[in-house]
Parts: structure tokens; C-alpha cells; sequence
């Protein structure tokens, strides 16, 4: 299919044999990247009359498991592991004062873990995902929010937005170009986007290949390179554009997982064991943030203040 970013023809393959580790779904794909930009993606792309298969309410963003703080033995193990990364980057948490009109939008809002911390800093928020599972989870868990069952592009409210949140979100999207153009028409002047998708050009990818969780054939129709996605986001018109990893510190225990045989892997998935073996990998995942590891990355961005 022609690069949803540049309309070349061209591409290479650059991984192929690739299967659904995590839910099984049938199938197999290969990894293109396009020969003109670079940008990466999935082929063949999922179908539109299967995706509610692809993504089964025992989908993991459906359902989080309970955070290593919500205890205070956690909280304070948690603040450890999250030193070395803050040594090098700063807090890894998502802190964002409310500024402008104070109106944030969760693109792929899952059960709404991010919208519920987003109403307890003081934000007006909007939430949105496709799938009814995580429409239903998010409205328990953030009442206060606006959560509807849609996409950005069919959003009934006219309102524009201060700050609009995709956190691993635009890697599942056909067209990852419009709708970053989407959330910059929809952004006020001088609102800020801030996108988490996994790092295709990092390490971990590098290593586990096939086996990474970042990878999540079908589910992930486009992969990012930090150049790539930055490139992206200077076309449509962003400006002041940072980007540091994201903290993802499940993501060598989950790789090493999906890297088992498939027999194996499924026996194992969700039991006390994968549990276990996070914690065991949990450590030198953290120490890997002071070497540079960026198995994901944060991105922001602003629209620019409109000349008057």
C-alpha cells in the first residue's frame, strides 16, 4: 500500500514471519519500511470487520493491574526503581498544571488510568476509544470525565483542546498523518500534544526482534523511529518538540515472555510466575534508563501561538 505519510510506493522488508504473540490471533505479517521517509508498517493491515477480535476484552490496557504504589511498601520500592531513570531524565511521572481553558482529550483513553490522574490535577477532561470494553471500564473509574464510544476525527463536541494526550495510541491508527493533523487542527493556539509509542529504533527492539513487546503484531499498524515521528510532527506545523523515553518497566520481562515457545508462553502469560519474573527483571530494567535505554518514547509538542 503507498506510505500513508509520503504516497511513495517503495519499501523494503525489514522482519518477517511475524505472528500474534500476545492474544493468538491468527495470521501472519511482515514489517515494511518505507524507502522515501522511513516511516515502518504492518502488513497486511487489519481488517475493519475483524478489529473487535483483534483487540478481546481481555485486552491488557482494558484491564491494568494495580499500581506498585497503591500500597506505601510499594510506593516506596516504586520511588527507588524510578531513580536512575530520574537521575538522567526526571520524573517519569505525568504532571501537566492546567493551563488556557484547562481542556484535556485521552485519545485511546483504555480504562482511563491517565484521565483519572488528569481530574485530580484540576483538568476539564474528554475521553475517547473505539472499543465499548474500555468505554465502560473508563466511565467506572473517572465518572467525572466526558468519555465517549468514538475517534477524534467523529467527535461530536466542537470544543478545542489545551492539551491532547495519545499514549500508545497512534501506533494503532490507518493513518498516524492525519491524525496527527487532526489533533493540531483540534489543539487551541499554543496547546500542547504529547504522544508515547514504542521506540522501533531502540534496543530492546533490536534484541528481542519478533519476540518484542513493543512490536504487538496486529494490533501496532505503524512503528516509530524518534527521527521519523519528529520529521511527522514538523510537516503539520508543531513546534518546540522534545522527546525523552518513557518509562516502561515491564517491557524486558514481557519481551523475554513472548520470546518463549508458543506452547510455553501461553501456559505462562498470566500466572504467578510472569509476575515473578517481572519483579526479577524489574531492577535491571530501571538501571537500563542510565545507559540510554528508550524502549518507548515521550514526544510533545505545541501548536504555535496564531499571529494576530
Amino acid at each position: 500500500m503507498p506510505c500513508c505519510s509520503c504516497g511513495a510506493t517503495v519499501a523494503k522488508e525489514i522482519r518477517s514471519h511475524c505472528e500474534d504473540r500476545l492474544h493468538g490471533v491468527s495470521g501472519e505479517w511482515r514489517i515494511l519500511e518505507c524507502a522515501r521517509c522511513g516511516l515502518i508498517y504492518t502488513d497486511p493491515v487489519l481488517s475493519a470487520d475483524r478489529i473487535l477480535e483483534y483487540y478481546p476484552s481481555n485486552y491488557n490496557p482494558y484491564n491494568p493491574n494495580k499500581s506498585l504504589r497503591s500500597t506505601r511498601l510499594g510506593a516506596v520500592l516504586r520511588g527507588v526503581l524510578m531513580l536512575p531513570y530520574q537521575v538522567r531524565f526526571g520524573n517519569p511521572d505525568w504532571e501537566e498544571k492546567p493551563f488556557g481553558g484547562k481542556r484535556l482529550i485521552d485519545v485511546g483513553c483504555g480504562s482511563g488510568v491517565f484521565l483519572s490522574e488528569a481530574v485530580r490535577q484540576g483538568w476539564q477532561c474528554w475521553g475517547i476509544d473505539f472499543s465499548p470494553f474500555a468505554v465502560a471500564a473508563a466511565r467506572r473509574q473517572v465518572p467525572e470525565a466526558r468519555i465517549e464510544n468514538n475517534t477524534l476525527e467523529n467527535l461530536s463536541s466542537v470544543e478545542k483542546f489545551d492539551l491532547i494526550n495519545l499514549s500508545h495510541v497512534l501506533e494503532h491508527l490507518t493513518d498516524p498523518n492525519q491524525a496527527l493533523r487532526t489533533c493540531y487542527d483540534r489543539l487551541n493556539s499554543d496547546g500542547k500534544l504529547r504522544v508515547i509509542v514504542p521506540n522501533f529504533g531502540g534496543l530492546e527492539s533490536r534484541v528481542f526482534r519478533q519476540s518484542w513487546i513493543g512490536l504487538d503484531i496486529p494490533r501496532h499498524l505503524f512503528h516509530f523511529r524518534k527521527s521519523v515521528l519528529c520529521d511527522l510532527l514538523r510537516e503539520i506545523g508543531f513546534s518546540d518538540i522534545q522527546v525523552r523515553p518513557a518509562m516502561f518497566a515491564s517491557s524486558i520481562s514481557e519481551s523475554l515472555i513472548l520470546a518463549l515457545p508458543t506452547g510455553l508462553r501461553r501456559k505462562i502469560m498470566h500466572t504467578r510466575f510472569a509476575h515473578w519474573l517481572y519483579l526479577l527483571a524489574i531492577f535491571p530494567a530501571a538501571l537500563s534508563y542510565l545507559v540510554g535505554n528508550s524502549g518507548a518514547i515521550e514526544v510533545t509538542a505545541k501548536r504555535p501561538t496564531t499571529s494576530s
